[in-house]
């Protein structure tokens, strides 16, 4: 595919475009199909990150990853976070705090979420000492914010059992557990499955999941044979 030109495309073709004046004319006798590769044909924008066929492809990408990427492959839990969500795998229901195993009879395998907290974070809830022992009994989804919910559904929907998000995973207000998990952040970062990067939300009430603008036929310019 030519880099400086223009095309439109469907989910079997793509068709180039010329500027004549002040329109775009299709030059169908020109179109070529798409190559599909194992992602399906990735010219495609899903509309919506909560269907079936969004979460196929994000395991798709992730086995992809695991397999192929040898810089993905890095030494996991060299130096593990001292708490993770343990989430289970029901879409609803509670998750619970746990204290990571010192040596784990394998490797752990967890997700990190990267998010905002956002201006409106007052009352929103978090881990601390007067509540430690209550989250590690069970933390009800519907007392979460949205953000943290949605990020606990990717790691359902991709069998990603732990989740480490740093409101809960963190005894707020303590000094030394805050200096503690603080210090070694970026090994808890880099020693995750995948991290959750929720950049569309500006609060952790905003969530991510959901339709999306670029899913939607007057962002994606799709073309129909004949159109």
């Amino acid at each position: 595919m030519d880099s400086t030109q223009q095309y439109i495309w469907d989910k079997v073709n793509a068709y180039p475009v010329t500027a004549e004046g002040d329109r775009f004319v299709l030059n169908p006798s020109r179109a070529f199909s798409l190559v599909e590769d194992s992602f399906g044909f990735t010219l495609m924008v899903g509309a919506d990150t909560t269907s079936a066929s969004s979460f196929d492809r994000a395991r798709a990408w992730l086995s992809d990853c695991v397999s192929n990427h040898s810089m993905c492959d890095v030494e996991p839990n060299v130096h593990a976070p001292g708490r993770l969500l343990l989430l289970g795998h029901h879409q609803d229901g509670s998750i619970k705090l746990v204290d990571t195993p010192k040596q784990p009879s394998s490797p752990l395998q967890y997700a990190c979420l990267s998010y905002c907290w956002g201006t409106d974070a007052v009352g929103v809830l978090v881990t601390t000492a007067e509540n430690i022992e209550q989250h590690s009994r069970g933390i009800p989804i519907e007392a979460l914010p949205k953000t943290i919910t949605d990020a606990v559904r990717v790691c359902r929907e991709l069998q990603i059992p732990y989740l480490w998000v740093d409101s809960l995973c963190i005894i707020q207000g303590d000094k030394d557990d805050f200096a503690r998990e603080g210090y070694q952040m970026d090994s808890i970062y880099s020693g995750s499955r995948l991290t959750i990067y929720a950049k569309a939300a500006a609060s952790c009430k905003d969530g991510f999941l959901g339709r999306q603008r670029f899913g939607g036929d007057e962002w994606q310019h799709l073309a129909r044979t004949g159109a």
